[in-house]
């Protein structure tokens, strides 16, 4: 399958203020939660209005002054003034423009955090149209988020007592991390989202066709090859699989489930890795690494199943005999006899996928993303007999090696869950089994 360029957000338009000074660095990003980085923050200054008596009349009205409470959000293109601020939604944090220059985030009094830019009265904090927060004095910039690129972002106060960037519902700056915009972790780029390196040279962006893409000025580096899978969305869940969703199905996955709290980042050389803890267990040259958290890869038997069921495709010799074929991968591919895995099934031409499946001795199941070279199960629906049940293997980037089916009735092919949900199977998915597994 070839990569599809479609579209993509220009990386390059990082509209950056003329002489920024100083801004948050882009070292090891955490989640976007809480944490009370200690700062010295300057009193807020406040100003005594002349309201003395002019000559021959009564005191004039004190002159106007804006409305200091801006909400919980600023968003693109709005300015704290001197004295403005915006509060967390329980009111319980405040971030406020002090007239010293500083920006600080306050709760009750005390502060939390601050730009540390005291002593350049006069300053004011802009949201920039084009995703960068900049502190400017008399026309020049004395402090940046250094998050240019990211044009519609806006900055919240979170009853947390975090503040966080966010664009397209990720974030991108916290106020305890620092630049954000290169990593994922527990959240979901949707469509037309996306991660920018630290250096800008690189983008991943969610693609409207389905395709996740890495580019460089415009060049596809590296794609999931989901093009066609239009709506689709990735998200880096909480245990450690990056995933690509369409309606609910998944389309492609990292097959790292298993590493709790990992995180995927966008580095400046170019590559796309998931850490977790530190340790690299996946990067898009090389697919699962060894190392990580409870899982150090497919095993061998695992790999010489579904390389057996790939050196198949384009044959017709299985049409109507999937579970032989699953049986076969494991059996002549990497000698396990499935029979001695199971319990009160017979393997016969009258077996059917749907009598296998909950007679399991040995390995793991699920009902989520299918690991690499797990057996993914399909029950006929309500109303058809279980001929109509289904099995196939599962291979890299979230396809499966079928026997003719519904979404192909030629011969032995690859085929996404998504792809076999829309065919109008008379089947639907109901779980994986890996034999090998621990």
């Amino acid at each position: 399958m070839t990569i599809d360029v479609i579209g993509g957000a220009n990386s390059t338009n990082t509209g950056a203020p003329a002489t920024p000074v100083g801004g948050a660095g882009a070292g090891a990003p955490t989640s976007p939660v809480g944490g009370t980085p200690t700062t010295t923050a300057t009193t807020p200054i406040t100003t005594n209005v002349n309201t003395a008596p002019a000559a021959g009349g009564a005191a004039p009205p004190p002159p106007a002054v804006p409305n200091p409470d801006l909400g919980t959000e600023l968003t693109g293109s709005q300015t704290l003034g001197i004295g403005q601020y915006i509060t967390s939604p329980d009111g319980q944090y405040e971030l406020v423009m002090q007239g010293d220059g500083n920006l600080v985030e306050y709760q009750n009094g005390t502060a939390l955090w601050s730009s540390q830019t005291g002593g350049e009265s006069g300053a004011t904090a802009t949201m920039q149209a084009d995703g960068n927060l900049v502190l400017y004095r008399s026309g020049s910039a004395i402090w940046n988020s250094q998050t240019q690129g990211f044009p519609g972002a806006y900055l919240s106060l979170q009853n947390d007592s975090n503040l966080v960037l966010y664009q397209d519902g990720h974030p991108i700056w916290d106020r305890g991390s620092g630049y954000l915009g290169d990593e994922l972790q527990g959240w979901t780029l949707g469509v037309g989202a996306y991660l920018l390196s630290a250096n800008r040279a690189y983008e991943l962006i969610m693609q409207g066709d389905g395709n996740l893409v890495e580019y460089q000025s415009g060049t596809a580096l590296w794609s999931t090859q989901t093009g066609g899978d239009s709506g689709a969305t990735a998200t880096m869940q909480a245990d450690g699989n990056l995933v690509l969703y369409r309606n609910g199905a998944a389309v492609w996955n990292s097959q790292t489930g298993g590493h709790t709290n990992a995180d995927v980042i966008l580095q400046n050389d170019s590559n796309l890795v998931i850490y977790q803890n530190g340790t690299a267990i996946w990067d898009r040259s090389s697919g699962l690494l060894t190392g990580g958290g409870s899982s150090a890869g497919p095993t061998a038997a695992e790999q010489q199943a579904v390389a057996w069921a790939v050196s198949r495709l384009g044959s017709t010799a299985f049409n109507g005999l999937c579970l032989t074929f699953v049986y076969d991968a494991y059996l002549d591919g990497a000698g396990i006899n499935l029979e001695g895995y199971t319990s009160g099934v017979t393997y016969s031409s009258s077996t059917y996928p749907q009598d296998v499946w909950g007679h399991f001795t040995h390995g793991t199941t699920g009902t989520g993303t299918p690991p690499y070279g797990a057996l993914v199960f399909f029950n006929s629906k309500p109303g058809y007999s279980i001929e109509y049940s289904h099995v196939m293997i599962m291979g890299s980037g979230g396809e499966m090696i079928s026997t003719t089916d519904a979404f192909n009735e030629s011969d032995v092919h690859y085929e996404t869950l998504a792809q076999q949900a829309a065919s109008g199977a008379y089947a639907s998915y109901v779980g994986w089994w890996l034999p090998d597994g621990s």
